[in-house]
């Protein structure tokens, strides 16, 4: 907080600089100035006015928690740092692509404000660009996991399950796996091929 008195064209004027920081979030940051004030009590009142409008804000922020791309990142960095025998790397970056390839409209908002409405829209997508259901089910199962350790390490604020959470995946459109052959189809197959002198 500086209040600073200053020369401009020959008139003595006042500017008030507020900068707040989240008390449990650093990067949480507010800041403001004001030029052009004509007394020093009128900077100091200027000063009360946006010490309050300012650090009410830097609350409100920092109690929005982090944004979604935060905390994919912050689960990606944890993974590195300290690595487990559950995730392989190669399955780590496959998950970090898969959310930000398929979370893009969430990645600059804060994920406490992530609801079902926004899960069904991701999983909507989805579907709509022809993915399976597995690959739908591993995407949710993802989304799952990444949130529910967010809100485990309190970078997510408030809500106490993942926006996907309960989300069904249409297993009737999932589809059908091919047949297989059992050893003797195979044999009576490869028999008339023979027979044929099919190539």
């Amino acid at each position: 907080m500086t209040v600073r008195k200053y020369e401009e064209n020959g008139k003595t004027f006042w500017q008030v600089y507020i900068d707040i920081r989240g008390r449990k979030d650093s990067r949480v940051r507010v800041q403001k100035r004001v030029n052009g004030l004509t007394s020093e009590r009128e900077a100091i009142q200027e000063e009360k006015r946006l010490l309050r409008e300012l650090t009410e804000k830097a609350t409100t922020l920092e109690a929005r928690g982090m944004r979604w791309s935060e905390v994919i990142e912050r689960w990606v960095r944890q993974q590195d740092l300290y690595p487990t025998k559950k995730y392989a790397e190669s399955t780590i970056k496959d998950y970090e692509a898969v959310l930000k390839n398929w979370t893009i409209p969430w990645l600059d908002r804060p994920a406490s404000e992530l609801n079902r409405a926004d899960g069904r829209d991701i999983m909507r997508e989805a579907e709509a660009a022809g993915r399976s259901a597995s690959f739908r089910r591993g995407l949710k199962y993802t989304i799952n996991m990444v949130y529910s350790w967010g809100i485990e390490e309190r970078l997510i604020n408030g809500p106490a399950q993942s926006p996907v959470f309960g989300i069904e995946v249409d297993r009737e459109r999932e589809e059908k796996r091919p047949e297989i052959l059992t050893v003797e189809e195979i044999r009576n197959l490869l028999k008339l091929a023979r027979e044929q002198k099919h190539e």
